[in-house]
């Protein structure tokens, strides 16, 4: 439900006034075989929004700088908005609440048997006798919610131009991210008299040579390893789990905040002799604490999974940050032969000329470690898969072309070793790579055929000059042949054959089009 007015209390100020309501329920199955877990939620969002044109006739100085009674303006608004939690959330591959106990279980068969697919296997409600990872939803789960707000001065000036300068910001609230729960008991430093899990001293190779623990390259003798002690070689993970019945337990959550705030300066030109233009400048920054409910990619959050209190270690410039971005976007109706009645001017008279230019800093992404022992005792799941920076020159940057590669070396990281604390690692989205430049370039015409009937034709050049925008280097220290270097270019990265071009940068490209309007 929704109720919206425009109020115009002055002649030179309005207001937009509205809210909205909504009921959320969660989804149902149809033999309500699956429980969600959560209830519904309802919610009111306001939206506000005034548009004020000032008279400040009376200050010389002050009309100077607007432009006078009528060409100047300020705008701004604010709103709250809440978004949706689809079915897809809730029965990802790996992490479906569709497959819990006791009404459901997932196995994996390999069988040629056309007659008997599951080798016997005959499901039976309830808990198997092993041990089942599951998927549950936080029972207060609510919609992701966002606040957005803007405000605008504009400025009319030459050519029938205007001037803007912007301020928007959106603040994310209750973004959905997994958290992991049944997490096994944190083990007491070496020693800890009197604790249920410590620590062994040798925390690398306590335990090599017990049953099923062989030496090896790293641990070439045998080391003994009491009842209650953890190590590498034998960390008792599910032994130190709360609930015997599972092992890892994903929880959909609102965990996540996200923070965009954003300048922008904007030129637009009116029609001024056949010429016009924008160009729009953007400087802004976004961050989060990881919004991903997937917990995979390049700097997304499950290189570094969320616990109680850990956020401030999860928070980063998000994926999409786009520090600065600029654009200009131009058309000019070429005035030669425009105005002349016979097949010359028809055929080469009243072409355009459009031009856009796109110009943005690169995306961040994180510094990994793909072998990161698990120091935190953690579980493989939740380990921090970061590296620890021991130089500090080398622990934020940028490596956006072949020309850069090799100029940050393997050995500013080191692996984590017990004792490293969460402060110890990496932070998360401390490197950039390689940003936007490119050149667009179009020429068309419409030419009129008979009455109600003409034909328009284009000629556009999409990366005129060719520019070349370099995907991610290599970012893990467990790779020291590939870390660091850049050997493909985003566009070959990203596309796949049979699909439409990607967006990010293709080669030069030449399209001509025709279309009847009638």
């Amino acid at each position: 439900m929704y109720a919206q007015d425009d109020w115009r209390p002055t002649d030179n100020l309005v207001l937009n006034l509205g809210a909205r309501y909504e009921n959320v329920s969660p989804p149902k199955e149809r033999n309500n075989l699956v429980d969600y877990g959560f209830g519904s939620s309802s919610y009111v969002d306001p939206r506000l929004g005034f548009a004020y044109s000032p008279n400040w006739e009376g200050n010389r100085f002050v009309r100077a700088l607007t432009g006078g009674n009528g060409k100047f303006s300020i705008r701004g608004g604010f709103g709250i908005f809440h978004g949706r939690v689809f079915q897809s959330v809730f029965s990802q591959g790996g992490a479906s609440v569709r497959f819990n106990p006791p009404n459901a279980a997932s196995i994996s068969q390999s069988s040629t048997n056309l007659s008997d697919p599951l080798n016997g296997f005959v499901f039976t409600p309830g808990f198997p006798a092993a041990r089942v990872s599951a998927t549950f939803v936080d029972p207060n789960l609510k919609m992701p919610e966002s606040r957005q707000w803007n405000l605008t001065f504009e400025r009319q000036a030459f050519w029938n131009s205007r001037f803007r300068a912007s301020y928007i910001g959106t603040l994310g609230k209750n973004l959905l991210q997994y958290r992991w729960d049944n997490v096994p008991v944190a083990p007491a430093a070496p020693g800890t008299a009197g604790a249920t899990w410590v620590v062994a001293q040798d925390w690398r190779c306590a335990g090599t040579g017990t049953a099923g623990v062989p030496t090896n390259a790293t641990c070439p003798t045998a080391v003994p390893i009491a009842a209650n002690e953890v190590s590498l070689r034998v960390p008792r993970t599910d032994q130190r789990r709360p609930d015997s019945r599972y092992g890892d337990v994903r929880v959909v959550g609102n965990l996540a905040e996200s923070w965009y705030h954003a300048g922008q300066l904007e030129w637009e030109t009116g029609d001024y002799h056949g010429f016009t233009g924008r160009m729009t400048y953007t400087y802004g920054k976004a961050l989060d604490t990881g919004a991903e409910t997937t917990d995979q990619g390049i700097g997304d959050v499950g290189i570094f999974p969320p616990r109680p209190g850990t956020n401030q270690f999860a928070r980063g410039y998000s994926r999409f940050d786009v520090r600065n971005r600029f654009t200009m976007a131009s058309a000019y109706s070429l005035p030669w032969l425009k105005n002349r009645n016979d097949w010359v001017g028809s055929a080469l008279g009243g072409w355009t000329v459009s031009t856009l230019v796109r110009l943005a800093s690169g995306t961040p992404y994180t510094i990994v470690d793909g072998g990161a022992p698990d120091v935190l005792f953690l579980g493989t799941g939740m380990k921090p898969n970061r590296p620890v920076c021991i130089d500090p020159n080398f622990c934020s940057g940028s490596i956006t072309s072949p020309a850069a590669n090799g100029s940050v070396p393997v050995s500013a990281f080191r692996h984590a070793v017990y004792g490293d604390t969460l402060e110890s690692f990496i932070g998360r989205n401390t490197y950039r790579a390689d940003g936007a430049r490119s050149i667009d370039a179009g020429l068309y015409k419409n030419f009129q055929l008979s009455r109600g009937l003409s034909l328009i034709a284009r000629l556009d050049v999409f990366n005129v000059f060719n520019e070349v925008r370099w995907w991610i280097p290599g970012n893990d220290i467990n790779s020291p042949s590939t870390f660091g270097i850049v050997n493909q270019t985003a566009y070959g990265a990203t596309a796949s054959g049979g699909t439409a071009p990607t967006s990010l940068t293709p080669p030069r490209t030449f399209q001509l089009g025709f279309r009847l309007i009638y």
